[in-house]
């Protein structure tokens, strides 16, 4: 059911001749009252929550579960504040570390698609930029041990008995046994790295073990 409530209200002014001038005006407003069996605020708001809690923790679900199968180097959180903080809070430890908040973009419209894609550039850029130089460092490191070669023909060597990890390929590289040595490492589950690489042919490898020994090297 519901209640009138009248409200008036009055003002006093003056004019130009001092003569005092009333103004009034006045307001009518209806106040609900929740009828039977209605939902509160409260129970409205808390339904919400736990729509998008819910949401939040499907959501993180599928990205673990995906996550299993292609192990990513980022995971990129955008949208609106409440979305991601959700979101956020429901993420397995392991996609936690890799995660990064954008806070500029969407999908609302065109011009909010082209800032996301900036900072999406700008994120790849930068962890592009890392991935270089920690496989530059640990090539330098697997070679003190043994565990790298560079050249065309070791590379493939390696490659044939799966002792490749990480292949290196120099922005520049072109070699006509290149499309080889990466059907090779594929075969084998090694990953791919594109850098500025000094190396013999612009191809090296960070290997699993030691391939010295092993007839053809």
């Amino acid at each position: 059911m519901a209640e009138d409530s009248h409200e008036v209200a009055t003002a006093s002014t003056q004019d130009e001749q001092g003569q005092e001038q009333e103004a009034g005006y006045e307001s009518s407003e209806s106040v609900q009252k929740p009828r039977g069996g209605a939902l509160s605020h409260n129970q409205i708001q808390r339904r919400a929550e736990q729509a998008v809690q819910q949401n939040a923790r499907d959501i993180a679900e599928h990205l673990e579960k995906t996550a299993r199968s292609w192990n990513p180097d980022v995971l990129i959180l955008a949208g609106e504040v409440q979305g991601r903080t959700a979101l956020a809070a429901e993420l397995p430890p392991a996609l936690e570390e890799i995660k990064h908040d954008v806070e500029r973009g969407g999908a609302q419209d065109e011009r909010a698609e082209e800032a996301l894609a900036d900072e999406l550039q700008s994120i790849a850029a930068d962890l592009a930029v890392k991935n270089a130089a920690d496989h530059a460092g640990s090539f330098e490191q697997a070679k003190a041990h043994n565990l790298a070669v560079e050249g065309v023909d070791a590379v493939a060597h390696a490659a044939g008995v799966g002792a490749v990890e990480t292949l290196l390929l120099g922005t520049e590289a072109k070699t006509e046994q290149e499309s080889n040595v990466l059907a090779a490492c594929v075969r084998t589950d090694a990953e791919l790295e594109l850098m500025d690489l000094d190396a013999q042919d612009g191809v090296a490898a960070i290997l699993r073990f030691d391939v010295s020994d092993f007839p053809g090297s």
